[in-house]
């Protein structure tokens, strides 16, 4: 009877102290759990900081795309053929030797920058795309009306250039 009493006793005693164990551990993981919280928090603001700075908006063109071109207030010229829709900028049609482009009228003045640059092309000559190429440049000075720019007809200090020409074609990959 009495190691039935003691058995007992050490049964309630290990119950009581996992119990108590349970509650520190569940303390424990409550604490880690709000620290990562707190943790996380700051750095997704941070992260969020990062990407207003990143995303300059004097030099960023994204939808909606009103009044681009038109009005004084806008950072961006059109030049040649160049359309603007509410939900894309088309710069040429669907036919070949024709020019269009779109300048930034601020003047580019960051150290250290990333060009992130979303596109497509697209017509009813899907074979041969019915153009002559892409340029994408970022130069000193701006292109004048008339025949395409070349590396000749722009100023090449401080100018870099993207090109994909009517070489490029499916089996090809396009280079800067």
């Amino acid at each position: 009877m009495a190691a039935n009493v003691s058995e007992l006793n050490m049964a309630r005693l290990r119950s009581s102290v996992f119990s108590v164990l349970r509650l520190d551990l569940l303390r424990q993981s409550l604490c880690v759990l709000v620290a990562f919280c707190v943790l996380t928090q700051q750095a997704l603001a941070e992260q969020q900081e990062f990407l207003e700075d990143f995303l300059k908006r004097e030099y960023s063109l994204v939808k909606p795309y009103r009044g681009l071109g038109f009005s004084s207030s806008s950072q961006w010229d059109l030049m040649g053929t160049a359309m603007v829709t509410p939900d894309y900028v088309r710069l040429t049609p669907d036919q070949q030797s024709r020019q269009g482009a779109v300048w930034s009228r601020i003047p580019f003045v960051l150290r250290d920058w990333e060009l992130r640059v979303h596109f497509k092309i697209h017509g009813i000559g899907k074979k041969n795309l019915n153009g002559d190429g892409l340029a994408i440049w970022l130069t000193r000075d701006r292109m004048q009306n008339g025949k395409l720019a070349t590396m000749t007809q722009m100023s090449t200090e401080d100018t870099l250039l993207f090109l994909c020409s009517v070489l490029c074609r499916h089996s090809q990959s396009c280079k800067a």
